[in-house]
């Protein structure tokens, strides 16, 4: 999360989040990061058609806030 003036956090080190399933035995999560600037609600299932992820994102507060992704694989390949 970045306001483009020097302001960022890394949302996963804040710990102050909740985690809810949509129902038992459903593959989907909500995650919602809670800050004094604003609250990310992130919602995760897994895509029926491929091998992805589908993330929606809704951000309020701070209307100077954008959410950026930060991907940093870490594949290992055996030998």
């Amino acid at each position: 999360m970045a306001d483009g003036r020097g302001f960022w956090v890394e949302v996963k080190r804040q710990w102050q989040y909740t985690i809810e399933a949509f129902a038992p035995g459903v593959p989907a999560m909500r995650v919602v990061h809670h800050h004094e600037r604003f609250t990310l609600t992130l919602q995760v299932v897994p895509c029926v058609e491929r091998d992805a992820l589908l993330i929606d994102v809704v951000l309020t507060g701070d209307e100077d806030l954008r959410p950026y992704a930060l991907l940093a694989p870490h594949l290992v390949v055996p030998a």
